[in-house]
């Protein structure tokens, strides 16, 4: 299984927010946490909400609700959240990774929205004994830039 985030808005971006809506958790940044099975591309649970420890474990929750208790495999990005998510709500039936990019620094002249280029992904075990062949996240990628491409709402 391999878990993402995606970034939308609800009303308006965050950064577009007036004084008054600073506070206001119902307009702003939105974020679909997705977890999908790697080789069926099943989609096992999704959660939308802030990018922050309470969404994270409430999607991790529906993940241990949309399993079965056998063992398989979670890995995620560097978000920290998913770590004690993760430990806690599946230790009994995951092996855990995350996969971390290391990000060069942006070259002069760059445009200001342009992605910064991944120099290294670093394989990093969390719980249990996860096979490392299978610490990727490059399907769940591929969903998010999938979902960028066809969605107009994503496009930042």
């Amino acid at each position: 299984m391999q878990c993402d985030e995606i970034w939308g808005y609800v009303f308006k971006k965050e950064a577009h927010k007036l004084p008054m809506e600073a506070h206001n958790n119902s307009i702003g940044d939105a974020y679909t946490f997705v977890g999908i099975e790697r080789n069926s591309k099943l989609v096992l649970n999704f959660a939308l909400g802030r990018r922050d420890q309470a969404t994270t474990d409430i999607f991790i929750e529906g993940v241990r609700g949309a399993t079965a208790p056998g063992r398989f495999q979670v890995t995620t990005d560097g978000f920290q959240p998913y770590v004690s998510a993760i430990t806690t709500t599946l230790s009994d039936r995951c092996d855990f990774a995350q996969l971390i990019k290391v990000y060069a620094a942006s070259t002069e002249g760059e445009h200001r929205y342009s992605p910064p280029d991944v120099v290294e992904a670093l394989p990093k075990p969390i719980m249990g004994e996860p096979d490392r062949k299978h610490i990727c996240t490059s399907h769940i990628e591929l969903q998010d830039l999938t979902m960028r491409m066809q969605i107009r709402r994503l496009k930042s």
